[in-house]
This record gives structure tokens, sequence and C-alpha cells, in this order.
């Protein structure tokens, strides 16, 4: 009986065998065809667009923290590979200015100039970079021009050319600016201060007063405009406006006496003699606390000659 069962059983056997082994190496077959496929298949490469993304953050992050040369080194691989971005290259030329390399932020700011000929802040700060530059005010003056003529509103660029031309102490030029950036904007309250210290600078005290009066109406909270309408007012000999406005100016800066001589430096610079306000601090300086009676004295006697209180 065994005998006759031993051939079936070797058969099925057999063919059980092969079928398992045909399996396996099916099997193994289709994983080394997924590991060969896994091989050959191509990680995505990061987009020009993904590396100027985190190249940008980092740039940014970097000027947060007052690492200016990283910031630098960041955002010009930005400007590499996405070189018509403008707020990169603002942010460039803002680092080289900040590591005191204004050529390159010159060279920036042209950049960003080609990007956004409109765009007015790129203009405002090359002609920034070129005072640095040892005030060269023609290079200012050709910027100023060339911002107008590509549609810049002269309300925004005109106060800043009349500016530099005021630290230079062409006060014709810097009155034709002013003039015309005042018809096209006259709320500005920074242009009419600085209208005020052009007059002041010429000795045209009274026409002054009006414009740092007229600056500070416009700008309630301006420190500048009621000092200098103090000064004014010193050089006229109104010395009860002149103490009304160095209190209104003290109100909104207790530290105005300190800082009073840098605002003369920074805003008159070609003046020599801005006004002395000594005097005037010191009247408007709050007087000491009266000192009490400290002397000591023995208290009274009683008539059995003890001391009242014991």
């Amino acid at each position: 009986m065994f005998r006759k069962i031993l051939p079936a059983f070797l058969v099925v056997s057999v063919v059980f065998g092969w079928c398992s082994a045909r399996a396996a190496l099916a099997d193994q077959a289709q994983k080394a065809q997924a590991g060969k496929a896994e091989k050959t298949k191509k990680t995505p490469k990061e987009t020009k667009s993904e590396k100027a993304r985190l190249y940008y953050g980092e740039g940014l992050w970097a000027e947060m923290q007052g690492n200016y040369q990283k910031a630098i080194k960041d955002f010009t691989m930005v400007t590499v590979l996405e070189p018509k971005s403008y707020k990169s290259w603002m942010h460039l030329a803002r680092n080289y200015r900040k590591s005191s390399r204004a050529m390159d932020a010159v060279s920036a700011l042209n950049n960003a100039i080609k990007v956004q000929p409109k765009a007015p802040q790129a203009y405002l700060s090359l002609m920034e970079s070129y005072w640095e530059l040892d005030g060269l005010i023609k290079n200012i003056v050709h910027t100023g021009e060339e911002a107008m003529e590509n549609g810049v509103s002269p309300a925004i660029i005109l106060p800043d050319m009349g500016w530099y031309y005021y630290l230079v102490n062409d006060k014709a030029n810097a009155e034709d600016c002013y003039k015309k950036a005042y018809k096209a904007d006259p709320k500005n309250s920074v242009l009419v201060n600085d209208m005020g210290l052009l007059l002041f600078s010429e000795g045209r005290y009274k026409k002054a007063l009006g414009r740092f009066r007229e600056a500070l109406k416009l700008n309630p909270g301006s420190v500048l405009a009621p000092y200098f309408e103090a000064l004014s007012c010193n050089k006229l000999g109104k010395e009860k406006e002149a103490l009304e406005a160095l209190k209104k100016a003290l109100k909104k800066d207790g530290a105005l006496q300190r800082e009073s001589a840098g605002f003369n430096r920074k805003f008159l610079p070609n003046m020599t003699d801005p006004g002395d306000l000594s005097k005037l601090f010191a009247k408007l300086q709050p007087a000491p606390p009266a000192m009490k009676n400290m002397s000591i004295t023995a208290p009274p006697k009683n008539d059995k000659g003890a001391q009242k209180g014991k």
C-alpha cells in the first residue's frame, strides 16, 4: 500500500516544491525590480525659486541680528538666483551701507532702479548713498532728476534734493526745490520745517517762525518744530513766546537741553550762532524743594523742670 502511495506523494511533493520555489523566485525578482526602480528614481531638485526664498529668509534673519556680512552673502545669492528681485537689491544695498560700503550700495541701488524704475525709495536711498560719498551733489541732483523723468512724484524727490542743496549751502537751489515741493504737497510737515530752517539760516527769523509754527500744526507731536520756534523767538527778542515754545518741546522730550547742541549741528550746519537758549532752559527748571527747618531746639520745660512729652 505504501509503495502505491509513495510515487503519488513524491509527485505532489515535487510539484509543491517547484511551485514554492517559483513563488520565491518571483518574489525575489519583484523585490529586485522594486529596488532597482527605487535606485533609478530621481530625487526632485530644489528649484531656483526655492533656493532664493531660503537665502532671502536667512538674509533677513542675519540683518535683524546685525550680522551684515552674512546678510550681504545671502542677499547676493538671491540676486544671482533671481536678478529681478527688487527687494533683494534693496536689502543688499541697506546692508552695504550699514557696513560702510557706499560704492557697493550705489551699485546695488542702480540695479534696483533697473528692476523697478518707478520705485521712489531706491532713488532716495541712492541720493543718500551719494551724500555719504563726500557729498556728491552733482550725482544727487542727477539721481533726483532721473527719478522725476521716470515718473516719480516731485513731491517725493524735491524735498530731499532741496535738503542736500541746503547742506552744501546752495540756498538758491534749495529754496527753488522747496517752493516746487511745497506747491506739490503743502501738508508735508518735514518739508515745511526744512523751509523754516533755510529761512532761519538766512537770518529771516520772522518768516522762519511762521514756518515752524505751521510745521507744528501739521505734526503736533514734533519736537524739532517747537524747539526751532523757540530759537526764532529768541532771535526776535520774544522771551515769553520762546519760553512757551521751549516748554512744549520739553514736554515731548525731557532730554532736549542735552540734545540741543546736536540738533544745531545737524540742522543748522552752516550757521555759527543759532542762539543760546541756556538761560531759557534754566528758567524752565523746576525750583528745588524748600528746605524744612532742621534746627534742633530743646523742648520747653514745665514748672518741675521735666521736659514736656515725657
